[in-house]
């Protein structure tokens, strides 16, 4: 009996540290995986995808010429419901980004809906 409530204390502790560590760390995660996401269309040479995801043809050519881009997040997250928006540094120039959120227990890779160089 005793394994058995060490064995249950253990794996609801694992789960809170989780729990913790995602809500702690969820902004960093999905602009790392946008970052990932973006430079993967890059790679591919997806110019579809580059555009699907441009808020306009600054964006677009900025991107389609880039052979690599890297995000660097300005703030967390300042959108609402499923729908995140991080201020960031696109390759050390001013952009918004979009994204798509699906909160769960276990939450899904957040993907780009938009992103936008500022003027």
């Amino acid at each position: 009996m005793k394994k058995l409530l060490y064995i249950t204390g253990v794996i609801l502790f694992l789960a809170v540290c989780y729990l913790f560590v995602n809500f702690l760390f969820f902004d960093s995660w999905a602009c790392y995986s946008s970052e990932k996401e973006i430079n993967s269309y890059i790679s591919k040479h997806d110019t579809n995808k580059l555009k699907d995801i441009s808020a306009n043809n600054k964006t677009y050519e900025y991107l389609k010429h880039s052979k690599h881009i890297t995000i660097k997040m300005m703030g967390d997250n300042q959108g609402s419901g499923h729908i995140g928006y991080y201020p960031i540094e696109l390759n050390h120039k001013e952009a918004s980004l979009y994204v798509n959120i699906k909160y769960d227990f276990l939450p899904e890779k957040p993907k780009v809906k938009n992103i936008k160089l500022e003027q």
